[in-house]
């Protein structure tokens, strides 16, 4: 009980003081006393002004919240006249610093938090979680691909990795897929190896329960904020199959292509090669999305040879 007394104690006290600090200046409320000198309210607003100016004469200096931590608008100059608000301001006095300090840091958990959720509900495995760019072998490689998340545009590139077995691939995908989650607004990913994602569509077939429509997995693969497409070309499909694939795979590469939503793409083959197995039409959307500058081969030892 103490406690909260003490709280709405403080509260109050900030609120009195929010109110002083917004109040004109005092030659402001004098002006217009000397117009209406029987106005009671203007009266009293002076003595308030006079009480307001009295506590700032005892502030730091340039100090205009009078302890409250109070913010303001920030006030920007676009030119010819016009100005617009850039967001709010904060006292420089040690109240102010201290209280954004307080919300900068309430803000920086929420983030994280929802970088966690966002990994957590991306669907990477927990063999692949701990691999971050930071800690991958591929180190020239790391780099190039923390450069592209961290672009002053903003907008993520898409990357088609291609290379033999073990050589890294996943790990950079997935140290990819976290950096760009670290580096987002609006954090969301999804990770999964084309044998997977057509799983998920086949699965759908014949339900009889409540679960997701073919439809609905499609929309949540163009729609999520950056997609990793996993082992690409490493699927088995039969030749009577073949068309369903590649109209999958285009109305969800297709889609994310046109709304210029990154994605990642790992592969034993080629694009060459791999347009062998997906047909020329959707290679060349993957190539249109990444840019040959960012079509890269990644090369080295087996990492998964542990006689080595």
């Amino acid at each position: 009980m103490a406690q909260q007394n003490e709280i709405l104690a403080e509260t109050h006290q900030r609120y009195a003081l929010e109110r002083l600090a917004l109040l004109p200046n005092t030659d402001t409320i004098e002006a217009q006393l000397a117009k209406e000198p029987k106005n009671s309210r203007l009266a009293t607003r002076l003595e308030d002004a006079q009480k307001r100016d009295a506590l700032k004469a005892q502030r730091p200096a340039g100090c205009w919240c009078l302890g409250s931590a109070m913010t303001r608008d920030a006030i920007a100059d676009a030119g010819g006249g016009m100005r617009y608000i850039v967001g709010p301001e904060w006292c420089s006095c040690a109240e102010g610093r201290a209280a954004r300090a307080k919300v900068d840091a309430e803000r920086e958990r929420e983030r994280l938090e929802r970088i966690e959720a966002a990994w957590d509900e991306s669907g990477v495995p927990a063999r692949f979680a701990p691999f971050r760019l930071g800690n991958s072998p591929q180190k020239l490689l790391a780099k190039r691909l923390e450069g592209l998340v961290q672009r002053e545009d903003s907008r993520t590139a898409s990357v088609f990795l291609h290379g033999p077995y073990g050589t890294g691939k996943t790990g950079l995908a997935v140290g990819y897929l976290r950096a760009y989650l670290e580096n987002s607004a609006r954090p969301s990913g999804l990770f999964t190896t084309l044998p997977n994602m057509l799983g998920a569509l086949r699965a759908t077939y014949g339900r009889r329960d409540d679960g997701e429509t073919e439809e609905q997995v499609i929309a949540k693969y163009q729609a999520v904020g950056l997609l990793v497409l996993d082992d690409l070309g490493a699927e088995q499909v039969t030749a009577a199959g073949a068309e369903w694939l590649q109209d999958r795979l285009y109305r969800i590469i297709g889609e994310r292509h046109d709304q210029e939503r990154p994605m990642v793409f790992t592969s034993n083959l080629t694009l060459e090669q791999l347009a062998l197995r997906i047909g020329e039409r959707l290679t060349w959307r993957i190539l249109e999305m990444c840019g040959p500058e960012h079509v890269i081969s990644v090369t080295g030892p087996n990492l998964r040879d542990t006689k080595g």
